[in-house]
C-alpha cells in the first residue's frame, strides 16, 4: 500500500485506498447479490436505444439473455426495433421489470434516470455483475480490482497532487461500489487551471478525436497565443461541422477525416454524426488511420499539446507511439475512461516514458476521465 504522506487529506485518501482494496471476497460477493438477487433474466428492459443499448444487447445475447424491450424517448425510434429488439415509449414499460439505463453521454447522469423509471433500475455498469466474466465499456466485476491492488498503489504515490489521488480514490470507490455519490466532477475539460499546460507562450495543438470542433474552441480561448493546430475526427458528419467552425479560428487548422491508431490502414467506424459516434467491426463507414508519429511530424512546432479521446485505441498508440513521446516529449491529455484497468494501467505507463500525471474527472457516470502529462 502507499507509503507517503504528509498533510491530513493524503493521510484520508491514502486510509480510503486501503479500505477499499483490502475489502474481502465475501463482502464484495454480498454486495453484488443483494444488488441483483431481485434480477430475473427473462423480465429485463433497457433504456436509452443509442450505441451503448445496442452493445449491451449483443453482450447480452452472447449470454443467451434478450430482454423484452427498450425504452426511449425517441418517437421516430419507437416502435422501431434494435439488435430485433422493439423499442417502446417509457411509459410502456412492462410491469415486474428490471431496467438496465443505457443512456451514456456527458449531459446524462444515471440517479436521474433511476428516479424517472421508478423501482429496480440499474445502470450498463452494473452488466459485469450480471454477466459473470465480461467486461463492458470501463465497467467490470469488483473483484477485479483487487487483483491490480499493487498497481494501483504506485499509481496513487506517483501522482502530482493531492486532488489526482483523490480522484483516484473516487473513481476506484465508484466502480467496486457503484455509488454515484463517490463521483466529483472537475471543471475545464483538457485546459484545467491546476495542471501546468504550456499555454502561456506559442504553442501548438493535436486535437484527435475532435468531434464538432469543442476542443479546438477551448484551445483557441485558452492557449494566449495558439500557434498551429491539427485537428482529427473520423465520422463523416462531425467532420464537416468541425471544419466549417476550423475555418473561422484565428491560426492555422488542419483538418483530417481519419482516425488515430498504432499503425496505418484502415477500420470500420459506426458513423452517427454526434458524439456516439465509434469503431465497430460491424461499422457502416470504413476510415483511413494514421500515426501520431505522423502527425507530429506534420506539426513540427514545440511546445505541443496532444490531446486524444480515440474510443479505446488510446494504449495500443501510445505503445506504438513511445519513441516519438521519449524525444519529442508533448504534452498529453489522454481519455483513460475506455476499459476497465485504463484508470492506472496508462498512467503508469505515462510516468514509466518520464512523465509527471496528473487525473480529472471531467464527466459523470465515470466518464470523462482524463490523464494529463507534462
Amino acid at each position: 500500500m502507499p507509503t507517503n504522506g504528509g498533510s491530513l487529506g493524503l493521510t484520508r485518501l491514502m486510509s480510503d485506498l486501503e479500505e477499499l482494496l483490502s475489502e474481502s471476497r465475501g463482502s464484495v460477493e454480498r454486495r453484488l447479490g443483494s444488488t441483483l438477487e431481485t434480477v430475473r433474466a427473462d423480465r429485463l428492459v433497457l433504456f436509452g436505444a443509442g450505441n451503448v443499448c445496442r452493445d449491451a444487447l449483443r453482450l447480452l445475447a452472447a449470454h443467451g439473455i434478450r430482454p423484452l424491450a427498450v425504452l426511449d424517448d425517441t418517437l421516430a425510434k419507437q416502435g422501431t426495433r434494435i439488435e430485433g429488439v422493439p423499442i417502446l415509449p417509457v411509459a410502456d414499460r412492462p410491469a415486474d421489470t428490471t431496467a438496465i439505463v443505457t443512456v451514456h453521454n456527458p449531459r446524462h447522469h444515471h440517479p436521474s434516470s433511476v428516479a424517472r423509471l421508478g423501482g429496480n433500475v440499474l445502470s450498463f455498469m452494473h452488466l459485469p455483475w450480471l454477466l459473470s466474466g465480461s467486461d463492458f465499456l470501463h465497467a467490470t466485476n469488483p473483484l477485479s480490482y483487487f487483483e491490480h491492488s499493487d498497481e494501483i498503489a504506485v499509481l496513487y504515490d506517483g501522482l502530482e497532487d493531492e486532488r489526482s489521488r483523490q480522484c483516484l480514490v473516487e473513481q476506484l470507490a465508484f466502480r467496486v461500489r457503484l455509488d454515484w455519490s463517490c463521483l466529483k466532477t472537475d471543471p475545464d475539460p483538457y485546459f484545467p487551471d491546476d495542471v501546468p499546460l504550456p499555454l502561456s507562450q506559442p504553442v501548438s495543438f493535436i486535437d484527435a478525436g475532435a468531434y464538432d470542433g469543442d476542443t479546438l474552441a477551448m484551445f483557441a480561448a485558452r492557449a494566449a497565443r495558439p500557434r498551429a493546430a491539427i485537428a482529427i475526427e473520423p465520422d463523416p458528419k462531425n467532420f464537416v461541422v468541425m471544419e466549417r467552425f476550423a475555418a473561422d479560428l484565428p491560426f492555422q487548422v488542419q483538418c483530417l477525416n481519419v482516425a488515430v491508431g498504432a499503425e496505418k490502414g484502415a477500420l470500420t467506424f459506426r458513423a452517427t454524426g454526434d458524439m456516439s459516434a465509434s469503431f465497430d467491426a460491424g461499422g457502416n463507414i470504413t476510415v483511413p488511420v494514421t500515426t501520431l508519429t505522423e502527425l507530429m511530424a506534420a506539426l513540427p512546432y514545440d511546445p505541443l499539446y496532444v490531446k486524444f479521446d480515440i474510443e479505446g485505441a488510446e494504449r495500443s498508440v501510445l505503445d506504438a507511439s513511445v519513441d516519438v513521446l521519449r524525444t519529442r516529449r508533448p504534452a498529453l491529455a489522454v481519455s483513460v475512461y475506455h476499459a476497465p484497468f485504463e484508470i492506472f494501467e496508462i498512467p503508469n505507463l505515462l510516468r514509466a516514458l518520464g512523465y509527471k500525471v496528473w487525473l480529472r474527472n471531467h464527466g459523470i457516470d465515470g466518464a470523462d476521465l482524463v490523464a494529463y502529462a507534462i
